[in-house]
């Protein structure tokens, strides 16, 4: 509130390190905005040029407007008069006007309304599982690895005997499943679908691997490591149907509401008077000289 009393006081003593004049104006503006005065709108006017003005309410619906510092919103008000100043200067030599700018215009009118309209034809289209796993089924090649992938698990062991007690038992029984951590093994870090190691240390190749058999121990920087293998993915295998749950079922709703609006504009056509000319559209634009 004491911003509001020094702002209507008249006291503009610590805005003096400002440069522009408008940065002046704007500031003043949204610190009024925020004084909540009896007589305000519940939707103010940030700004104005000519006859056109900015309203709060836009802003809040491109910005978080609240999250924003104050220097931040007078930015994107001072960016908002700076286009709507030069766009009015284009209006005024009838830029729009021009045959090609017009159908631009029209064409981005076209889609803007259509997407809307689609959006909201197909928001209440729901998807059922027995569709996702139906998709799913029949679309293999879209879930299938693109190249060889490993699962493996990083172990990090508790010291270096223990790293060599592990190393030796796994050899004689190689380990099934993911290892639990315990007196032996510390720490067990996971790594789904890689085509490479993701980390340094210890450096090997995954082709050289062999599913339940870890490395040989190393002395990392933190601590004795290992990697052990837990699955292979040939190229062109088909991923499981848990992993690719979210991926599916996007896919198949994007799938299901493509058709309905595949459908839906036949059917509209059905209901339109509508009139083709084939004579007009084999002629070439040579014959109409």
């Amino acid at each position: 509130m004491g911003a509001c009393k020094r702002l209507l006081s008249g006291d503009f003593s610590n805005l003096g390190a400002m440069r522009f004049p408008f940065i002046i104006i704007a500031m003043s503006a949204l610190v009024l905005v925020s004084c909540k005065l009896p007589w305000q709108s519940s939707d103010p006017t940030l700004a104005r040029v000519g006859d056109t003005e900015l309203k709060l309410s836009e802003m809040e619906d491109l910005y978080d407007w609240d999250s924003l510092s104050l220097d931040e919103r007078v930015d994107k008000v001072e960016a908002w008069v700076t286009k709507q100043t030069v766009y009015e200067q284009a209006l005024a030599l009838d830029v729009d006007k021009k045959a090609s700018v017009h159908r631009l215009l029209e064409d981005a009118r076209k889609k803007i309304v259509l997407d809307a309209y689609f959006s909201m034809l197909t928001d209440t289209i729901r998807i059922s599982e027995s569709e996702i796993e139906t998709y799913y089924a029949e679309h293999p090649d879209v879930f299938a690895f693109a190249k060889e992938a490993y699962s493996v698990a990083l172990l990090e062991f508790a010291g270096p005997k223990e790293c060599l007690r592990y190393y030796h038992a796994a050899l004689k029984k190689p380990a099934i499943g993911i290892p639990k951590t315990d007196s032996l093994v510390t720490k067990v870090t996971v790594f789904d679908s890689v085509s490479a190691i993701p980390f340094d240390c210890p450096a090997v190749d995954l082709k050289d691997l062999s599913i339940g058999k870890p490395t040989p121990p190393k002395a990392c920087k933190t601590a004795f490591k290992s990697v052990l293998l837990l699955s292979k993915s040939e190229a062109g295998t088909v991923r499981p149907f848990s992993e690719v749950h979210s991926m599916a079922k996007t896919l198949a709703l994007g799938e299901k509401r493509k058709a309905f609006i595949s459908k839906f504009k036949t059917e509209a056509k059905k209901g339109q008077v509508i009139f083709t000319y084939p004579e007009e559209i084999a002629k070439s634009s040579k014959d109409l000289l």
